[in-house]
């Protein structure tokens, strides 16, 4: 599984995530929790894990028009396209 795919499972599941920041946990808790190799790798960042590998997938699934990201009561909301 790509880090891609591992965003699309879980902005399909859950419908939408607040932040980017509990996007890149709960993409870290797949990646570990699962036992799931989705090639990203984690540092410890001021909030918790952060990859600039899943900042990239964001990126190129916004662009790619799989995902929007909607600004709401000053936070953003990332949410899957059907």
């Amino acid at each position: 599984m790509r880090v891609g795919d591992a965003i699309l499972l879980i902005t399909g599941i859950l419908g939408s995530v607040r932040g980017t920041t509990r996007l890149h946990k709960l993409v870290f808790l797949l990646a570990i929790e699962g036992k799931i190799d989705i090639g990203a790798e984690f540092i410890p960042y001021y909030y918790g894990p952060w990859s600039p590998d899943v900042q990239e997938a964001i990126t190129s699934l916004i662009k790619e028009g799989l995902i929007s990201v909607i600004s709401e009561n000053d936070q953003l909301r990332i949410s899957r396209h059907i």
